[in-house]
């Protein structure tokens, strides 16, 4: 499993790609894991009808586009089977572009577990 930051890739455009109409949104990195760089997207409060809320566009730092796409599509997965069978709230899935490992996904509110640990 090769990894990288992959800083061909801009955000902005991979969010654009997901939604036209989220071309003005502002884009904010919000930090990165193993395998993901994440970005929080807040639409424009103006202009065409857009999904409300912030968002999370989620970014794989794979190289290969294979692994990228398989990885997508299992975090789909995932995030429809939890939603499914638990009570806990999850990230829905909006828009994906597979082949680059990306993914818009609903925010999920509260204190994110890294900074609830006491």
């Amino acid at each position: 499993m090769n990894l990288s930051r992959r800083p061909d890739l801009d955000p902005r455009a991979l969010l654009t790609r997901l939604d036209p109409r989220l071309a003005n949104a502002s884009v904010t990195e919000l930090g990165e894991g193993w395998d993901n760089v994440a970005y929080a997207v807040d639409p424009p409060s103006s202009g065409p009808v857009v999904p409300r809320g912030r968002l999370v566009l989620r970014v794989s730092k794979l190289v290969d586009s294979a692994e990228r796409r398989a990885a997508a599509v299992r975090d789909d997965l995932i995030l429809s089977v939890l939603a499914a069978h638990t009570d806990v709230q999850t990230n829905r899935l909006l828009a994906a572009l597979p082949e680059e490992g990306t993914l818009l996904l609903t925010a999920v509110p509260g204190v994110p577990v890294a900074q609830a640990r006491a």
